[in-house]
């Protein structure tokens, strides 16, 4: 999996396009093929842009996917949205599931909540091409499953829950939550110590995938 983006980025991404330049962002999914015998190198083939379209997949959902830099009101925004970042990759119940951030806005009670990062969880189809479902997913603190997420959330990593789905949600503290679908709604399974603190790290912060 790889992100494909027009934007451009410099200062720790502290700089974006003005809302009258909305950037685009798209994930590729290549094969790898392993090097043979003579070969020193693996190669990448049969590569393509997936087709996730969230405005389309969460229509008819309390949320709306869009663009946070040109966001009007938390349902109504100026450009549509920009794309599905940050996605990791993995195989659940028999189907390739990526898991990312969108920008999405949500309407409960009658209230608008402001658009945050979201963590987003799309089923692809049979052919690996196109997302067929969609679902927002969010932490619950207790069994109501409310979504009142008021903070931005991504970097979810997927571990092996047999026919569960598991997230690790953080590493410092090490909190694995147990997902459900439709509801989107993230319970506390597991939580433990981890030696991975902010200090050990110097400061620095970050992500990436990991295969587990």
């Amino acid at each position: 999996l790889a992100r494909v983006t027009d934007q451009h980025r410099c200062n720790a991404e502290g700089w974006l396009p003005p809302p009258t330049v909305p950037f685009e962002s798209f994930v590729a999914l290549c094969g790898l093929k392993l090097p043979e015998q003579n070969e020193e190198w693996p190669t990448l083939e049969h590569c393509g842009i997936l087709e996730i379209d969230l405005i389309h997949l969460l229509r008819g959902t309390p949320y709306k996917a869009g663009a946070a830099m040109t966001q009007k009101s938390s349902d109504e925004f100026v450009s549509d949205f920009v794309g599905f970042e940050d996605a990791r990759g993995f195989s659940w119940r028999g189907s390739l599931h990526l898991v990312g951030t969108g920008v999405i806005a949500r309407r409960t009670d009658g209230r608008d909540v402001p658009a945050l990062s979201r963590v987003v969880l799309v089923r692809l189809g049979d052919d690996n091409k196109a997302a067929t479902e969609a679902h927002v997913l969010f932490a619950s603190p207790d069994d109501r499953c409310e979504d009142s997420t008021k903070f931005a959330q991504k970097g979810l990593l997927a571990a092996d829950g047999n026919d569960a789905l598991i997230f690790i949600y953080t590493l410092s503290p090490y909190v694995v939550v147990r997902c459900e679908l439709p509801s989107g709604c993230c319970k506390k399974a597991f939580a433990g110590d981890s030696n991975l603190t902010a200090s050990a790290l110097g400061g620095y912060r970050g992500g990436s995938s990991a295969t587990l």
